[in-house]
């Protein structure tokens, strides 16, 4: 079985977060689920310790002009 998406590990990409603004990351990892697909995003780095947030794959951009074109 293949599943295709629309971003790889180590892409950049660009979602709004829960606060209303706009956020960029580093793709760590891709989940596949009876839902869809989520990326695990790089959102912070400090201190050696690195936070990662899930994105769906439907809340997730390319590019900054492209986030700003959905909202």
């Amino acid at each position: 079985m293949t599943i295709e998406t629309k971003y790889d590990i180590g892409n950049k990409g660009y979602w709004v977060g829960s606060d209303g603004t706009w956020k960029e990351g580093e793709i760590c990892g891709v989940f596949i689920y009876n839902g869809g697909i989520k990326y695990t995003m790089k959102e912070w780095e400090i201190r050696n310790k690195i936070y990662l947030i899930y994105v769906d794959e439907k809340d997730l951009f390319p590019t900054e002009e492209e986030l700003l074109k959905s909202l």
